[in-house]
């Protein structure tokens, strides 16, 4: 089944590589159909295929998974602020607000010493 596009044109990029698999009579008859709609040989709808999936945008699902991870700091964040007074019940608000403005003028700077710390390995457990 070798169609070629009228519009297929050898490439002017060498290709100096083959790569090769093995498929079902399925997926073989599958890739052979869409290249059929496409009017291109297997070949080439395969290398396109492949070519557009490591194209692939991954962006959204990192997104997704820092949007979780923020999500539940913030829902921890907000536990432990609602918890803080109940703990230490001599404790004013202006006081909570004051512990709130230090940690949030210094976490910056005690993430980049702990990822310093980490890149050389000397990060404790404990």
């Amino acid at each position: 089944m070798r169609l070629q596009s009228e519009n297929s044109v050898r490439s002017p990029t060498s290709r100096d590589y083959t790569l090769a698999t093995r498929v079902t009579s399925k997926e073989l008859r599958d890739i052979g159909a869409a290249a059929f709609a496409r009017g291109v040989t297997n070949s080439h709808w395969l290398r396109n295929a492949a070519i557009a999936y490591l194209k692939q945008d991954d962006t959204p699902v990192r997104a997704s998974l820092e949007l979780t991870i923020l999500t539940e700091i913030i829902a921890l964040r907000l536990v432990v602020l609602n918890l803080y007074p109940h703990a230490i019940p001599g404790l004013s608000l202006a006081s909570l607000h004051s512990l709130m403005a230090y940690a949030d003028s210094s976490k910056h700077l005690e993430v980049v010493k702990l990822l310093a710390r980490t890149k050389e390995g000397s990060v404790s457990r404990t």
